[in-house]
């Protein structure tokens, strides 16, 4: 990416936007799905997964579009090693199939 295109984020014209909160809470309490270690990025690996990850965005973008926002994706991240988990005890991710 150039750095020319950081000059031109639409979020810096002002206009108001959108993004989501609380993708594991909404997973596990709202949808039921477990998710190993609290860990959303986990559903990339199958494609009921990557489906059920679908759905929770387009809640948020359905909100977006009617109220006339921007939207501003985050990602399914969450960090490998937190304070009190070694690294071993949460799998590497693998690329998406």
């Amino acid at each position: 990416m150039s750095k020319s295109y950081s000059n031109r984020l639409p979020q810096l014209d002002g206009g108001l936007f959108l993004t989501d909160g609380g993708i594991e809470t909404t997973l596990i309490f709202l949808d039921g799905i477990d998710l190993p270690y609290f860990a959303a990025f986990d559903l990339m690996k199958t494609e009921d997964g990557r489906a059920a990850l679908t759905r929770y965005y387009e809640r948020y973008i359905a909100i977006a579009l009617s109220d006339g926002t921007g939207f501003i994706f985050e990602s399914p991240t969450w960090p490998r090693a937190p304070i009190g988990v070694r690294s071993s005890v949460i799998p590497e991710t693998t690329s998406r199939p």
